[in-house]
């Protein structure tokens, strides 16, 4: 017995034409993504620079510590978003 396949719809599937409203929606989402992420690696980086550096503080790698995992909530927030608007033009 042949398996059937069922059509989907998306960017590799020619079935699915994106309006320019969804191409633009996904350029900005990714966007606001990569500058989010890239946010969040300077502050990894300022963080584990802190941690090998002994003269800074106890308290400004504590500092450094929760501006890095504020900067990951928001970057997986705004990935999040962008991973909503694929999954809608899919």
């Amino acid at each position: 017995m042949p398996q059937q396949g069922i059509a989907t719809t998306g960017p590799n599937n020619p079935l699915h034409t994106f309006t320019p409203k969804e191409k633009e929606d996904l350029a900005t989402a990714q966007r606001e993504s990569d500058a989010a992420y890239a946010v969040y690696k300077s502050a990894r980086d300022a963080y584990t620079k802190a941690l090998d550096d002994k003269a800074t503080s106890k308290e400004e790698v504590e500092k450094l510590k929760d501006e890095m995992w504020d900067e990951e909530e928001k970057a997986r927030g705004k990935e999040d978003a962008l991973k909503g608007l694929q999954d809608f033009c899919d």
